[in-house]
């Protein structure tokens, strides 16, 4: 063991400027594996942070990126021009992909007291911040909505095609919460009544308990809430009649996306859609929860981008620390051979030369480790794990050498120091 540790320290110390060389690219080395680690870790952080379970967003609002190609928009439905055709081939691609449901939802409110010939709802009531007023709250969604909201009954039946756009003297389809069982049956015929409207809708079922929506931060229950097939509050008179029967999607920003797969990135492919189709561009924005392309889209591609440079920076260190290694083994062939002769077995050099190399992995993670306390206050990155990445850079660097000092001939070297 003395062996080894004095022929470790006279490797460290015999020549100040080659084992400058030495220390120097062990830093780079170290350091641009420092980095790569240090942005994963950091990543991972916010990762972890934002995208804990069951806060990675579901649901989506589509809203134009430019305000003024908004309104540009409006007069292009109204006017049915061809860019009006083009944004329902947008909504028709995205909903042909099987992991995106295309919904839409609206909410209203009515009073109790306009529900007549029926019971006494005012037990079952909301009280509206604004107005100080007990409302009953209605929410008219397109068929998909309940799929999207993973809405079911416990008694009765969810909303089906037929029951959408359906003529103003058939009762609009209606499924209520839970708690509503106590005071209707399946098959009741609800009247509104008031000076606006006058319409009527049929129980087809309730909820189950605690059904409820997520939007915008804030649990929505339907406990007390009725869903409607369309729209609940039917007027002839209406000019827009026609597009009321039920919710449509004409305007692309009036609709709602559901994304079943969380690692879909929803923002990519409508940007690719739109690119494909020359439609305005349009911005996602998440209602439930943190957006996939936070992290994972623009996090992933700067990881790779410094993965490659650590690659291709890590390998010319690595090339330029073994051929300094190499030479270095040249160098002292001579003292080797020397040692060899005096009886010193080869194991004990080449731990020689492994110790040093791994002394100076470790004083090589020292600028890294520093740098990431002043930085971050704390190591993102294990200094157990940077030394690790650093001790195999070293023994890679190492092959040439302990190639060289195995294919020593003593005979050689004894049979030249004669003839010299």
């Amino acid at each position: 063991m003395k062996t080894v540790m004095v022929n470790t320290y006279r490797n460290m110390f015999k020549s100040i400027r080659r084992n400058l060389t030495i220390f120097l690219n062990m830093v780079i080395c170290t350091s641009v594996i420092f980095i790569l680690l240090q942005n994963y870790y950091f990543l991972k952080d916010r990762h972890d942070q934002y995208f804990k379970s069951g806060a990675i967003a579901s649901h989506y609002s589509i809203v134009f990126a430019d305000m003024d190609e908004s309104a540009i928009y409006r007069s292009d439905i109204l006017n049915k021009t061809s860019m009006f055709y083009v944004g329902q081939e947008v909504l028709k691609e995205l909903e042909s992909d099987p992991n995106i449901i295309i919904y839409s939802d609206i909410y209203s409110d009515f009073a109790p007291n306009d529900f007549v010939d029926g019971p006494d709802l005012s037990p079952y009531a909301i009280e509206v911040d604004r107005e100080g007023t007990l409302m009953i709250e209605q929410i008219f969604v397109t068929l998909h909505a309940q799929d999207a909201f993973h809405l079911k009954c416990a008694s009765g039946r969810l909303f089906r095609e037929e029951d959408y756009g359906i003529d103003i003297d058939t009762p609009v389809p209606v499924v209520l919460g839970y708690n509503y069982q106590e005071v209707y049956d399946i098959g009741d015929i609800i009247h509104l009544k008031n000076e606006n409207y006058d319409d009527k809708a049929v129980v087809i079922g309730f909820l189950e308990k605690y059904s409820a929506l997520y939007e915008w931060g804030n649990m929505i229950s339907l406990d007390n809430s009725m869903i409607c097939a369309g729209v609940f509050g039917r007027r002839p008179q209406d000019s827009d009649y026609q597009a009321s029967k039920a919710i449509n999607y004409d305007c692309v920003d009036d609709v709602r996306i559901y994304v079943a797969d969380e690692t879909l990135d929803l923002q990519k492919l409508v940007n690719s859609i739109t690119a494909k189709n020359g439609f305005y561009t349009l911005r996602v924005q998440a209602s439930d929860g943190v957006e996939v392309t936070e992290t994972k889209s623009i996090s992933e591609k700067n990881v790779m981008l410094i993965a490659v440079m650590t690659a291709v920076t890590g390998i010319i260190c690595l090339i330029t620390l073994g051929m300094v290694l190499y030479n270095r083994a040249i160098e002292d062939l001579s003292t080797n051979c020397i040692y060899l002769l005096c009886g010193v077995p080869l194991w004990k050099i080449n731990a020689s030369i492994i110790l040093e190399m791994l002394i100076w992995a470790a004083l090589s993670c020292v600028p890294a480790i520093v740098i990431s306390q002043l930085e971050y206050k704390k190591f993102l990155v294990s200094p157990i794990l940077l030394f690790a990445f650093a001790a195999v850079v070293s023994f890679i660097a190492l092959i040439p050498t302990l190639r060289v000092l195995k294919k020593v001939n003593l005979d050689m070297f004894v049979r030249d120091r004669i003839i010299v």
